[in-house]
Formats: structure tokens, C-alpha cells, sequence
């Protein structure tokens, strides 16, 4: 015998999907290391990616480093490390020979292990006046064939050096071969009168060669 029951409806509904389970093989760890970022936390997955960031010796009187390895020992797989410290970025200042001071040296990681680093200094001694660039006057030019006015004029310049001519340094071209008076460019430059074939000037980009010193020393004295 069917009973309804007035005003009651059933209705059928997909029941939630299960609570996913949360792994319970992570970690996390505070405490003292030699190395590492500070009050960061990062991620480990192995006893060695530990020993590589934060250091491959504990710290005295501190447990991080046992604490860790036992984790990895028993079976753990992912934990979580926060190196916590007060310390700070070992630096040096270096003085030139007038006792001014030129540069300061900063440990990239911070704590006693910066301590450690030596810095050393060898003097040296500084080229006073102008440096010689290369140049040659130009004969003629034909296409990417530039012709100077002697063949050791042409010797001044190596393949792979970037040269402009006087009249307009704004153009530059890369120097191919050179084969007697004629040195060959991966681009055409057209000179414009009594015109000269030189080294790229020192704005340049960055990797070009602009100054080449040959067969040359400095004396100490």
C-alpha cells in the first residue's frame, strides 16, 4: 500500500565528491644552517638537496641539520626548510694606494661563512695619455673592398674588428679579410673625399673591438 505524504517531494542528488587526503610525508623545519636563504621557506626533496642549500655540516649546538636528515632517513619525501638567523652580509672595502676607498666586496650569502673569504689585490699601473686606435687613409672603395694606402697600413687591422670611416662613424661594418692594400668588410662604406679607415670609437656596443695593443708593455718605475 503506497502512502503520499502531502507537500514532500524526493529528489535525487550526485553526493560531493570525496575530501581529497592530504599528504602526510611533509614537513616543515626551522632552525640554524651555514648557508641559504634567510626566512625564506624552500623546498627539499632529498637528504642532498638539503646538505647542497643550506650547508653539509650542522651547526654547533643545533639541530636543524640532524632533524632533516633523520626525516629523510625514515622514509620522508617533501619537507620544508626556513633557515632562521640574525645575520648579515660579510663585505670588505678595498682602498686604492692613496688609501681612497674604490670598491666594496659583498658575500652573496649571508652568515660566518662570508667570514671566510680572502680578497687579493695586485697593483697595477695605469696608462696615462691617449691609446693609439688604428686608422688608414683610404684609396678608393668598391663595393665591400676598401683599399688603403699600403699594405701595412692594412696589417693594422684582423678580421672580426669593427671599423668606420672618419667622415661618418655612425656607419659600421665588420672587417672580413685582408689581402695587400684591400681590406674586405662584410658591409659596404662609401668614403667621402681624403677619408680614413679606423677603429669603431669607444661607444660602440658592448663585445667590439676598439682598441687592440700589440707588442706593448708598461713600466713599473
Amino acid at each position: 500500500m503506497a502512502i503520499a505524504t502531502p507537500g514532500v517531494y524526493t529528489r535525487e542528488f550526485e553526493p560531493a565528491p570525496p575530501i581529497q587526503g592530504v599528504g602526510t610525508s611533509n614537513a616543515a623545519f626551522l632552525g640554524a644552517a651555514r648557508l641559504g636563504p634567510l626566512l625564506t621557506p624552500v623546498e627539499i626533496t632529498s637528504w642532498d638537496a638539503f646538505r647542497a642549500t643550506f650547508g653539509d655540516q650542522p651547526v654547533p649546538g643545533r639541530y636543524l641539520w640532524y632533524a632533516v636528515r633523520g626525516f629523510f632517513e625514515n622514509g620522508g619525501t617533501t619537507c620544508y626548510i626556513v633557515r632562521i638567523s640574525n645575520a648579515t652580509l660579510a663585505s670588505l672595502t678595498l682602498q686604492d694606494g692613496g688609501g681612497h676607498a674604490t670598491i666594496v666586496v659583498t658575500a652573496l650569502a649571508p652568515g660566518a661563512t662570508g667570514n671566510s673569504i680572502t680578497v687579493q689585490v695586485d697593483p697595477a699601473h695605469a696608462i696615462t695619455g691617449n691609446v693609439f686606435q688604428h686608422a688608414a687613409p683610404v684609396n678608393n672603395a668598391a663595393g665591400t673592398d676598401v683599399t688603403v694606402d699600403t699594405a701595412d697600413n692594412a696589417l693594422r687591422f684582423r678580421p672580426g674588428d669593427v671599423v668606420v670611416l672618419a667622415s661618418d662613424t655612425s656607419k659600421r661594418a665588420t672587417v672580413v679579410s685582408i689581402t695587400g692594400q684591400v681590406v674586405r668588410l662584410n658591409t659596404a662604406l662609401t668614403p667621402v673625399g681624403a677619408d680614413t679607415l679606423q677603429l669603431a670609437p669607444i661607444s660602440s656596443a658592448l663585445g667590439d673591438t676598439v682598441v687592440r695593443l700589440e707588442n706593448v708593455g708598461v713600466d713599473p718605475a
